[in-house]
């Protein structure tokens, strides 16, 4: 039978709490902030790492020209340590621009380096960059035909001072 009453049919509403959709944000944000931090550190890293490399060649451009320069002199038929080599005996340090040729020494600290538009270093012409570099040839104590060639860069990343340094003995051949 029809009733003349309309029956009306009462539906509960459903939806999210306020506490259901706070967690739901954590969680979210958890989800995104997780893989933001580790990009950011790996990013990071990676500066760090290349750094790291810049350093390392020029460090070993500096002892690559150490012996240039001892080379030479063995061919011109000078002292093996003489001429601009001698400004980076001990004590003393110097800065060796191989770009341009040249060693000058440091008076209280070495200047940083500068980059040019081809993108090599040296105290010439460029850009200044944060590498510092550092030559000094200390000699090896009961062995005046061998030195060390110490070369200390040391350059600013950040709020962090890093630093690489390269050992290398040279020899006097001619001995």
């Amino acid at each position: 039978m029809y009733s003349s009453t309309p029956q009306v049919k009462r539906q509960t509403a459903r939806g999210f709490t306020l506490i259901e959709t706070l967690i739901a944000i954590v969680i979210l944000i958890a989800a995104i902030t997780g893989p933001l931090t580790l990009a950011t550190k790996s990013l990071f890293a990676s500066f760090v790492a290349r750094d790291q490399l810049v350093a390392s060649f020029l460090a070993q451009d500096a002892v690559e020209y150490v012996r240039f320069k001892r080379d030479s002199n063995f061919r011109s038929g000078d002292d093996w340590l003489s001429g601009d080599l001698a400004l980076c005996i001990s004590p003393s340090s110097c800065e060796v621009d191989s770009v341009a040729d040249t060693v000058t020494a440091c008076d209280s600290e070495c200047t940083n380096l500068l980059r040019n538009e081809q993108g090599f270093y040296g105290y010439t012409s460029g850009d200044v960059t944060m590498f510092n570099r550092s030559v000094t040839l200390i000699p090896v104590v009961g062995n005046s035909e061998e030195y060390i060639v110490d070369v200390i860069l040391s350059w600013k990343t950040g709020i962090f001072t890093r630093s690489h340094t390269t050992k290398e003995h040279i020899y006097n051949w001619l001995q």
